[in-house]
């Protein structure tokens, strides 16, 4: 016998798997129409200047706390660390410019199209090829 952590998982629905279902059937049939060349895969990623810890696995080996030097004992943490949120995308052309999202916008739907997606579709676009996903 051995130990096993229990993993965290999204609670899918049936709606959702329905969702999900349709939503699939949608992108192959799309595909077998247009192929690749219509897709524009994408993801951003938040940066921030925080030092990443993990309390499960970073650990300090020593005969006791005192002789630990006292910056490595702590980890600190602010309420708001610096950051700054990248985005980037790749198609059958290639890949896309970084966007950088300017510091204290909220990226609400408007702002993604207006912002990231509408530049990129365009300067796509001028290649020649259009109705990207």
């Amino acid at each position: 016998m051995r130990p096993f952590k229990r993993k965290r998982v999204h609670h899918i629905t049936t709606l959702v798997k329905a969702n999900r279902t349709s939503r699939s059937k949608g992108l192959l049939k799309r595909n077998a129409i247009h192929g690749l060349k219509s897709f524009l895969f994408s993801d951003e990623k938040l940066f921030t200047s925080e030092e990443a810890t993990n309390p499960q696995n970073d650990r300090i080996i020593s005969s006791s706390i005192s002789t630990i030097p006292e910056e490595l004992r702590y980890v600190s943490r602010i309420q708001k660390p610096l950051s700054v949120m990248v985005w980037a995308g790749i198609s059958s052309i290639g890949r896309t410019p970084l966007i950088f999202v300017p510091a204290g916008v909220k990226i609400d739907t408007q702002t993604y199209r207006e912002l990231i997606l509408e530049p990129v579709i365009q300067d796509l676009s001028k290649t020649g090829v259009s109705n990207f996903i």
